[in-house]
């Protein structure tokens, strides 16, 4: 901290205009004011802190609106190629729930432990949270290769790929149009670089099956396997089947799963399976409507770590879901916390879906794009 002390200086000639040097002054010697020095400090670091955490919350979104609209074309034809597809023969999706919920749950989290490294984590998760690990496309074009095969298979049948990974065959479409994988300057070379890192992926954790190492075309014709990663065929599940939830067609029709990012997905069908797991069970009356989730039930049966978990706040921005926070949070946080991942003293409220029938008519580009644009800030950082 610095004072402004007047200084006079002269020689024998003349006099020598006034000059004042700023002169640092320990405050925290004998004056009383270490206290408060240390106060302003912290006050300091914390301003910059928060004002860093926008700044690269704004960059985030302004990156993400860039390249949804780099890709509008490409998700436009992907919505071509469902109305194509989609004449309402399967008004709802279902997909089984192994591959969100562990029945066994893993072990806490505790230093020394194999979970308590990454790939220990990783390792250990169930499909759903193991492809939002690394950014890719992987989770996108597994869920629309289900949709596809509840369109054009019957429940029960033997699941067939028809569809080529870049070129069309007559009157169909393929995965990477279907997946809208292409976006503006993207060349077929690599449109298949992008199909072929998505199904690299699906492969290594189970998901699908391709052709054996080094084999020309390996990826061509992929089999699609079942959710659980069991290395079986995938069937299409029937109406009344256990252990299933259901996502209705509109939301694949609206092209949902191809603007949200993967941990929005990921974290989409968490709250949708909670609400059809826990959604019976009474809750004390102070706890509100919707469902929660526990701390180690997310870690425990769904492995998705808390910086994931948070894209439930742009779930809520989008029209997905609601929220109801019992905690007082501001910007997504419990004032008086310094970090987001101990916020969690009473857990948020989750309404799915906003009601009874929800029908999906908005496209989903054109919601998230307005939602990114009309609020370069998350709406939470507002608060």
């Amino acid at each position: 901290m610095y004072q402004i002390l007047p200084i006079h200086l002269s020689n024998d000639r003349q006099q020598i205009p006034r000059v004042e040097l700023p002169v640092r002054l320990d405050l925290t010697m004998k004056t009383g004011f270490g206290p408060i020095l240390e106060a302003v400090q912290e006050a300091e670091k914390n301003d910059r802190w928060h004002r860093s955490r926008r700044q690269k919350a704004q960059a985030i979104r302004r990156r993400r609106l860039k390249l949804l609209r780099e890709r509008s074309n490409a998700i436009r034809a992907a919505l071509k190629g469902y109305s194509r597809l989609d004449r309402g023969q399967q008004p709802t999706i279902r997909l089984r729930t192994d591959f969100i919920w562990l029945d066994t749950p893993r072990a806490p989290r505790t230093a020394g432990s194999l979970l308590a490294t990454r790939q220990g984590d990783v390792d250990t998760r169930p499909p759903n949270t193991k492809l939002i690990h690394r950014p890719g496309n992987a989770q996108q074009v597994y869920l629309g290769a289900i949709y596809a095969a509840h369109l054009e298979f019957a429940p029960g049948a033997r699941v067939d790929n028809r569809h080529h990974n870049v070129f069309d065959r007559p009157s169909a479409d393929s995965w990477a149009t279907l997946n809208a994988l292409g976006g503006s300057g993207v060349d077929t070379r690599e449109l298949n670089l992008r199909m072929v890192r998505a199904l690299r992926a699906l492969h290594a954790h189970r998901l699908v099956g391709v052709g054996h190492a080094g084999a020309a075309g390996r990826y061509d014709a992929f089999t699609l396997l079942d959710e659980g990663a069991s290395g079986k065929r995938y069937r299409v599940p029937g109406e009344g089947a256990a252990d299933v939830i259901g996502i209705p067609a509109g939301f694949f029709r609206a092209g949902w799963h191809l603007v949200l990012t993967a941990e929005e997905l990921a974290t989409l069908l968490i709250i949708i399976d909670a609400t059809q797991r826990f959604g019976d069970i009474p809750r004390p009356p102070d706890d509100g409507i919707g469902i929660g989730i526990a701390d180690k039930t997310k870690w425990g049966h769904y492995g998705i770590r808390p910086e994931a978990y948070t894209s439930l706040h742009e779930l809520k921005e989008f029209g997905l879901i609601d929220v109801h926070d019992l905690n007082g949070r501001v910007g997504g946080m419990i004032p008086g916390d310094d970090q987001a991942s101990t916020s969690d003293r009473r857990t948020l409220r989750l309404i799915y879906p906003l009601k009874e029938e929800t029908d999906y008519d908005d496209s989903a580009f054109d919601v998230v794009t307005t939602c990114l644009a009309d609020s370069p800030l998350p709406p939470r950082m507002n608060d």
